[in-house]
């Protein structure tokens, strides 16, 4: 849904980080997700 949802990496990015903070503030200690890859060799995690 993230892939065609937003056609550019940038507002990919956000999306997805946006995503993971609402899965640590609802408590997760751990997150896998099919965005980690990207999301890691993109350094969107900073």
């Amino acid at each position: 849904m993230v892939m065609a949802a937003t056609p550019d990496e940038q507002s990919r990015a956000k999306m997805v980080r946006e995503i993971f903070h609402s899965f640590k503030r609802a408590g997760a200690d751990i997150i896998v997700s099919y965005h980690t890859r990207e999301a890691v060799a993109g350094n969107w995690l900073n």
